[in-house]
């Protein structure tokens, strides 16, 4: 598909983190990122706006490099690079759980918008406090 992102390196690691934080954060978080690639031991993570960069890394960027660092089997470190227009889109798979796919869109306003909304749930995921 043209304009999308998926790269199975950040599905798994996906998986691993789905486990790691509450829904409520991963959704808010975590469904709107895309995994762009490994170069040597860097793992590079798109989000749609520099908040959304600057709130990820800030609180989630170890949580990131473990769990890539998990799937690779080897240690990773992990940057997350603002990529303007990124937008997620959630479809559930085959399976019965939800499958992330992000693609680049023209308005990067409305998965800003979404990620400013959640917050003050994510900051209660981020301290521990389970929402459900």
């Amino acid at each position: 598909m043209e304009g999308s992102y998926s790269d199975p390196i950040w599905e798994k690691a996906l998986d691993v983190i789905s486990r790691q934080v509450n829904e409520g954060t991963f959704n808010i978080w975590f469904a709107q990122t895309a995994g762009l690639g490994l170069t040597d031991s860097l793992y590079s993570v798109g989000v749609s706006s520099q908040f959304a960069k600057d709130w990820i890394d800030a609180r989630f960027r170890t949580i990131m490099s473990d769990a890539v660092t998990q799937v690779v089997g080897s240690p990773v470190d992990c940057e997350i690079v603002v990529v303007p227009g990124l937008e997620p889109r959630l479809s559930q798979s085959g399976g019965g759980g939800t499958q992330v796919q992000a693609a680049a869109s023209g308005s990067a306003a409305g998965a800003g918008a979404g990620m400013a909304a959640g917050h003050a749930g994510a900051d209660a995921g981020a301290t521990g406090t389970r929402v459900s």
